[in-house]
Order: structure tokens, then C-alpha cells, then sequence
């Protein structure tokens, strides 16, 4: 429960709202314990201790910048994502465009025939 004075902003909080219409703040927090490779614990605890911040603190951070990497690589890759379909026709030859590419024979064909001088 939140008291005077103190802040739990942006620290995972809700606002709940209770039987008796009371508005009552609820801190969300998460624990999990994971097992680290004993470079990757390394690296966590040599950067806690350069930067004077706990190995939460830092890992959450790392951790939150390769997750926002990875977000963006995914949506710039939605943009380019083809999606294939079988076809009778040849990879590359566009089926709907036959009527341009038989009028630009026919361009070519009558140049070909009446050179211009």
C-alpha cells in the first residue's frame, strides 16, 4: 500500500479498484530465477559494478535494448516479406502484365520495320 509521500510511478503498478470504492495501488513485480553462463554473469556483475547500479538494474537494461532490437529488426522485415504461391508460369513472369508486354513487342516490332530517317 502506498503511503504519503511515496512514489511508485512507472515501477509497475496498478490501480485497483475495491469492493467498498476504494482505490487501492498494487506494486507488480516479477521474480524468476535464471541460471547464467559464467561469462554472462561476468559480464553482469563487472558492468553493476562500473556503472554503481545493482546486476538487476543493468541486466534489465541489456535485456530491454536487445528486445527493442529485435522488435525492430522483426517489423522492418514484415515490410519485405514476400509470400510465394505456386503458378504455371515461370519465377519472375508476371501474369497480369501480359497485355503491356505484348503491346511492347508490337512498339518494337513496328520500329523495327519503319526506321525513322
Amino acid at each position: 500500500m502506498e503511503r504519503s509521500g511515496d512514489s511508485l510511478e512507472g515501477k509497475g503498478c496498478a490501480d485497483i479498484q475495491t469492493q467498498e470504492h476504494r482505490r487501492v495501488r498494487v506494486l507488480i513485480v516479477m521474480v524468476t530465477t535464471i541460471k547464467l553462463d559464467n561469462d554472462v554473469a561476468d559480464f553482469f556483475h563487472e558492468r553493476s559494478k562500473s556503472q554503481s547500479r545493482s546486476i538487476e538494474q543493468v541486466a534489465n537494461d541489456v535485456l530491454r535494448r536487445e528486445i527493442d532490437k529485435q522488435a525492430a529488426r522483426e517489423k522492418a522485415e514484415e515490410h519485405f516479406r514476400r509470400h510465394s504461391f505456386s503458378s504455371e508460369y515461370a519465377p519472375g513472369i508476371d501474369h497480369t502484365n501480359f497485355n503491356n508486354l505484348y503491346d511492347q513487342l508490337e512498339i518494337d516490332a513496328y520500329i523495327e520495320k519503319h526506321p525513322s530517317s
